[in-house]
């Protein structure tokens, strides 16, 4: 009786400890699954080109988020440039962004709540001769 007693104890230490320990893995994994953050939504801000300092003062973008799959629409604007606009196709995984902006580069940053910090790798520069770099640091808010 007395051993019957300890096997039944004993199974049953064992299945509390590792219904615990397995309750303990899927809510780890469920915080670090890299849901991500919300992009839909539009988007205002400005930024500084890298190499030159000169100020991009607008930054827009509009976008419609589905999973992780990020479509839209930019407008961005600097001092003695013409209005670029564009469509934005990219994804979001956890609080990272990429995006690509057809036909004026690639971004990619970080998104938290209702404010996103991207790097801006500008192309289609309108067939000027400079090689320098072309990025720039853009601070947006929805």
């Amino acid at each position: 009786m007395k051993k019957s007693f300890c096997s039944i104890l004993f199974v049953g230490v064992a299945t509390v400890t590792l219904v615990g320990l397995l309750t303990a893995c899927e809510s780890g994994s469920s915080s670090s699954s890299g849901d991500p953050q919300s992009a839909a939504g539009t988007w205002n801000g400005t930024g500084n080109y890298v190499h030159n300092n000169v100020p991009i003062t607008q930054f827009n973008l509009v976008l419609n988020q589905d999973g992780n799959a990020v479509r839209g629409t930019y407008a961005i604007k600097r001092d003695a440039r013409e209005l670029m606009t564009g469509r934005v196709t990219g994804s979001v995984s956890g609080d990272r962004v990429d995006l690509t902006m057809t036909p004026h580069g690639r971004a990619d940053g970080k998104i938290k709540d209702d404010r996103m910090e991207l790097e801006w790798f500008e192309s289609g520069f309108g067939g000027a001769d400079w090689t320098g770099p072309r990025n720039g640091f853009v601070t947006l808010n929805r």
